[in-house]
């Protein structure tokens, strides 16, 4: 059984100066941040336009908010 997959790894390790690491990291945190970014901003719209859809208007600040 060959594990020749495993020697990928083991080089990728040894280039870990200036090798693939930092720009894998990189790439998958601005990846995950605009990720979230984009769920975020798809949930906020769901919930405007259900307050839009109950007749409430979304622009209105809220009572706790008048409150504080």
């Amino acid at each position: 059984m060959p594990f020749d997959w495993v020697a990928i790894s083991a080089v990728l390790a040894d280039s870990a100066e200036g090798g693939i690491w930092p720009a894998a990291v990189a790439v998958s945190a601005i990846v995950m941040g605009s990720s979230f970014a984009i769920v975020r901003s798809i949930i906020n719209h769901r919930e405007r336009m259900a307050k839009i859809g109950m007749g409430i208007d979304p622009d209105v600040p809220s009572v706790e908010w008048t409150r504080r």
